[in-house]
């Protein structure tokens, strides 16, 4: 049988050389390459050879090759690669057969895909974004997940403490729809309350303009960063699940690492969450004014109700529902993208 080569243009220079593929890299925290490494396997069994595009090679390209990018590389942003890592390539996108585009990172992440977004669309065949743009020809996908289920041994766990919220102390050129202030200003409420642990890397360093000056109320509540999030997230009942920003059908591992462990989710990100996980497998912090609001509806649930919001969780893994999200939907779209005429 004759391959059909497809070369990925990853979302990093650290990912060239096949890396992007291997479970023992270093970066692979928590299994999150899993779903490209499934991606790989379940290519290569349908004719598939899926490489990193450094693998690609300008004198003996086919006219049948296939580009697909993950993530939209804006030319500084491919300057400063080249730069970090001399073997990200120069490619010619007019030598493939078909150029198509799988984009994750929202504005907060790459603050110039706001901007360029729709001209970046006239490069590729195809273009998918993990939220949507109206008005466009972009196609909507959602993030594919790592695990395709609850871990039972720490969703079984009792004994837990209140509240938790584990993120990195990320900063972004972009404050368009971001919620990484939100976060800072939860931190900053529960700790008044002695309610909070925070986890995650970089929190040690300044907060977030306009927190500057609260680096040692945060720091009172930091834990440290964790090997295990989701050992971490199984030691409480509530956990914060704050996307990055706030953009319809942006929804990120942040909801479905509390499922995993049974931990409930509080929820603030894609306005349009609940077209895709049921209300009553988390909170919504949108359903309060304050935080005083939401700490005393926390406070006053009893452990029927919390059972109830954790049980509710587990069945949305085991539903078709949760199905959109898999590795496996995202490998099936990816396919179909390549072989479409």
């Amino acid at each position: 049988m004759c391959m059909q080569n497809v070369y990925l243009d990853p979302n990093s220079y650290v990912h060239l050389q096949n890396v992007l593929f291997e479970r023992s890299d270093r970066y692979n925290t928590n299994n999150c390459r899993e779903p490209v490494i499934f991606l790989s396997e379940y290519c290569s069994k349908r004719g598939i050879n899926l490489q990193t595009i450094d693998f690609w090679d300008r004198e003996k390209a086919s006219a049948q090759d296939i580009y697909v990018s993950f993530d939209h590389k804006f030319f500084l942003r491919k300057w400063y690669w080249r730069k970090r890592n001399p073997q990200y390539p120069r490619v010619d996108l007019a030598k493939f057969k078909k150029r198509i585009l799988f984009h994750f990172e929202p504005p907060t992440v790459m603050a110039e895909i706001r901007y360029i977004a729709k001209s970046a669309m006239r490069a590729y065949d195809k273009a998918f974004f993990t939220w949507k743009i109206p008005g466009t020809n972009a196609q909507y996908f959602h993030t594919p997940q790592a695990h395709e289920g609850l871990f039972f041994e720490y969703w079984q766990n009792e004994n837990r403490a209140f509240l938790t919220l584990i993120n990195s102390n990320r900063s972004s050129l972009s404050r368009y729809k971001e919620l990484l202030t939100e976060r800072v200003r939860a931190i900053l409420f529960f700790g008044k309350t002695h309610d909070i642990d925070l986890y995650g890397f970089g929190w040690d360093a300044r907060p977030l303009f306009p927190y500057w000056f609260s680096g040692d109320a945060i720091r009172k509540t930091y834990k440290g960063s964790v090997e295990d999030k989701y050992k971490t997230l199984s030691q409480y009942t509530f956990a914060f699940a704050v996307e990055n920003c706030e953009l319809p059908g942006y929804i990120t591992d942040k909801v479905f690492d509390c499922f995993y462990a049974g931990t409930i989710p509080l929820y603030l990100g894609a306005p349009d969450i609940e077209e895709y996980i049921p209300k009553d497998c988390f909170i919504d912090m949108r359903d309060f004014r304050n935080y005083e609001e939401l700490r005393k509806f926390l406070k006053q649930l009893s452990q029927e109700e919390i059972k109830t919001y954790k049980e509710n969780g587990r069945r949305f893994l085991e539903s078709e529902h949760y199905k959109p999200f898999t590795k496996e939907h995202f490998a099936r779209l990816f396919v179909e993208a390549c072989q479409d005429a």
